[in-house]
């Protein structure tokens, strides 16, 4: 393999602008590969050499520089040649890695995501409490127009209890989305920041549907629309770890 590799280096150098493109996608495949492919010897001595002279210089792809393919070969490789790239060329592939997952945060679709959840919880909140109201209304009804008088149920009570903190629950998940969503775009260029933010989003997923589980059987719409902030965060997390490294 090191003799394709330098072979593929001396026709890259020589290619046309045309060739160029693909020529480096060839050798930066074949860099990548020279770790687990070439015998360790003579694929160190190929880095090594590469490295100090520069003779990667200027070849591989317009997104993928060869000399970040040949310093991530030589990381792989680990021991001594791994001790051996210069503080320069660590901080060239951080920055390649931040550039990298910067372009590859799928922000728009976060974004839309979110609103058509948001959206979706706020209609059936709205839809919660036409029916609340509605039953209120038959329940007087039902008792000429008077307050039932007795000790209210349990079912009552625990009812009550989830109305009164529908909304807190989901302004606390719309502030957990915000949160998420400025952490993505601010923080997810870092190495493993996508991933990071796509566990926060499986988190607030965790909490909507544990909470949606919880109200489904007794106020449905209230469910439902717990469900929905719940499903976008699944959505923008499966969003994310297919983005990640």
């Amino acid at each position: 393999m090191t003799e394709r590799i330098h072979a593929l280096v001396l026709r890259a150098r020589a290619a046309s602008p045309d060739e160029h493109e693909a020529l480096g996608k060839d050798l930066n495949a074949l860099l990548l590969q020279l770790p687990k492919q070439a015998e360790r010897e003579p694929a160190v001595a190929l880095l090594r050499g590469y490295m100090e002279n520069g003779a990667l210089e200027g070849l591989g792809t317009s997104s993928l520089p060869a000399d970040i393919a040949a310093t991530q070969a030589a990381l792989d490789l680990g021991y001594p040649i791994a001790l051996e790239v210069s503080p320069e060329r660590l901080e060239a592939l951080r920055e390649w890695e931040g550039t990298e997952e910067s372009a590859g945060i799928p922000w728009m679709a976060i974004m839309v995501v979110s609103f058509v959840a948001f959206i979706t919880q706020v209609a059936c909140m709205t839809l919660a409490d036409v029916g609340a109201l509605r039953t209120h209304q038959l329940a007087m009804e039902a008792f000429g127009g008077r307050p039932r008088i007795g000790e209210p149920s349990w079912l009552d009570v625990f009812r009550r209890f989830m109305e009164e903190w529908a909304y807190p629950v989901m302004g606390l998940q719309f502030a957990a989305g915000v949160f998420n969503f400025l952490f993505t775009v601010t923080l997810g260029r870092l190495r493993g920041g996508m991933k990071g933010a796509s566990y926060l989003y499986l988190g607030l997923a965790a909490f909507g549907g544990t909470v949606a589980l919880v109200q489904l059987p007794y106020l449905t719409w209230l469910g439902l629309g717990t469900l929905a902030s719940a499903t976008g965060a699944y959505v923008s997390a499966r969003l994310l770890k297919s983005k990640s490294r």
